[in-house]
């Protein structure tokens, strides 16, 4: 929300006749003038008009800024906001060893594709200027009483809110999230309501759902049931005193003798024992530990016709998105030979 004077109204040419733009509102008064009050996309109405700052005055602004972090003892901040323009000046001081805080900037949603051309991916950069997310927006503020609800606001019944210029339609940021994610970059999305928050959280969905699709290609032309196993139970760093020929030996059992299609995921710490163990199997499964977070691990998990899991954490993110989940919970001393059982055809493919 911005408030404008006569001036900047005039010069930016609004006036009663002027339609409110899509995901914004210009207010006004009881006669339908404006007020100088402008909502989410109604600001752009009048920064359009204002002239941009040269690379100089952002680079002197960033400059003031950081002295006065400085003051405050901040030494790293996150720019939300981070236009190419923006980026451009931080570079420059960076060059120069000027650059006194860390900067992780996140640019426009709306530019992923320039970014992706040139190769950039996920926290590009280095531990003094990096590529954070990517900024969307999905709806306004509460103050505003722009942020997207179910139901009216309290103080002000005839709105619940607006959906954001660049969710009009949704499918619009939608299409933006799901293929900057498929181009390796961190999505941002701003949302305040709960209207707002539940539509992101689908296309967030939707879009895990497509990268754990891809994750699987190379096994879509076999048969078999399908089964995810996150084998690992406890902290990376006990792994070392698993019997791997166990794990290896058990895969193979699971791939002869229900001609199982394997997928084996895990934390990055936990890939090379994963991959160990597949190799030593002789199993030709799908190694993805180190390529799933949490929301693609759901979505991997939802696609197997079951999951078989002894960590808590994994097995409640599978079985909250729906998946097929066995747990199996054994003390480490017995922990590797307690899953023999789960060889049986029963138990695999019937709850």
């Amino acid at each position: 929300m911005a408030l404008a004077n006569s001036v900047a109204l005039r010069l930016a040419g609004i006036s009663r006749e002027t339609v409110d733009p899509p995901g914004g509102v210009i207010v006004r008064d009881a006669r339908g003038e404006p007020t100088g009050v402008l909502k989410d996309a109604a600001m752009g109405l009048v920064s359009r008009v204002i002239p941009e700052p040269t690379t100089e005055e952002l680079t002197e602004s960033i400059r003031l800024a950081m002295r006065y972090a400085a003051s405050q003892g901040v030494t790293s901040i996150q720019d939300m906001s981070a236009a190419p323009a923006v980026l451009e000046a931080y570079q420059r001081l960076l060059a120069r060893d000027e650059l006194t805080v860390r900067v992780s900037a996140n640019p426009p949603l709306a530019s992923w594709e320039g970014l992706a051309r040139t190769g950039v991916r996920a926290h590009f950069g280095s531990d003094r200027l990096r590529i954070g997310g990517l900024k969307g927006f999905a709806d306004g503020a509460l103050g505003s009483t722009t942020a997207l609800f179910f139901e009216p606001y309290l103080d002000d019944p005839t709105t619940r809110g607006l959906p954001s210029e660049e969710m009009i339609p949704p499918e619009r940021l939608l299409r933006k999230i799901v293929d900057a994610d498929k181009a390796g970059l961190q999505i941002a999305v701003h949302a305040i309501g709960d209207r707002a928050n539940l539509i992101v959280l689908g296309m967030f969905s939707e879009a895990a759902r497509q990268r754990a699709q891809a994750l699987l290609q190379p096994l879509a032309g076999r048969s078999g049931p399908l089964l995810g196993l996150h084998p690992f139970k406890g902290p990376p760093v006990e792994l070392s005193r698993w019997p791997v020929e166990v794990f290896a030996t058990w895969l193979r059992e699971l791939e002869t003798q229900l001609g199982a299609r394997l997928v084996l995921t895990g934390s990055p710490g936990e890939a090379p024992w994963a991959r160990k163990i597949l190799e030593l199997s002789g199993a030709d499964g799908l190694c993805l530990a180190g390529q799933t977070d949490l929301a693609t691990l759901a979505a991997l998990a939802q696609q197997c016709d079951a999951f078989i899991c002894p960590d808590a954490v994994p097995m409640l993110v599978a079985s909250a998105a729906g998946a097929r989940v066995l747990g199996i919970y054994a003390m480490e001393e017995d922990f590797p030979q307690r899953w023999a059982p789960l060889t049986n055809r029963s138990r695999i493919l019937r709850p």
